[in-house]
């Protein structure tokens, strides 16, 4: 989504579904979860929204036009499970944002990001490791 954001090509080096959790849903969850009081230690995962890479890009591109994303390689090797719900019940929260709504919230920060004056090609050039 960087890339997409800065006008770069980039290409994804894994095909298949992958589970996506948007970082604000994660980070609302772990709040949620140290600041309730309860007996017994619990565990959950936390295993978002299956999505096909191939979707993943349709939904880059619907929000940047000028994207310039693929994918190539295998499927990662672990299966990617529907969020079964569970934490959010024992947290009284709502479900994580679709996977749409979470790549035109992710593009419109990086836009933020930019307006402010950051960097975006640095920032999108030390992510991936490529020298600038």
């Amino acid at each position: 989504m960087l890339a997409a954001a800065v006008g770069d090509s980039y290409q994804i080096p894994f095909s298949g579904n992958i589970s996506y959790v948007h970082v604000e849903d994660a980070a609302l969850r772990f709040v949620a979860a140290v600041s309730k009081s309860s007996d017994g230690a619990y565990v959950f995962n936390l295993d978002g929204t299956p999505v096909d890479i191939g979707q993943v890009i349709s939904l880059i591109e619907s929000e940047q036009t000028n994207a310039s994303i693929s994918y190539t390689g295998d499927a990662m090797p672990f299966p990617a499970e529907p969020d079964n719900g569970l934490l959010n019940q024992f947290l009284d929260i709502p479900g994580c944002r679709s996977m749409a709504q979470g790549v035109a919230d992710t593009i419109a920060v990086f836009g933020q990001a930019k307006d402010r004056g950051v960097d975006l090609k640095q920032l999108l050039d030390v992510t991936i490791g490529r020298s600038a």
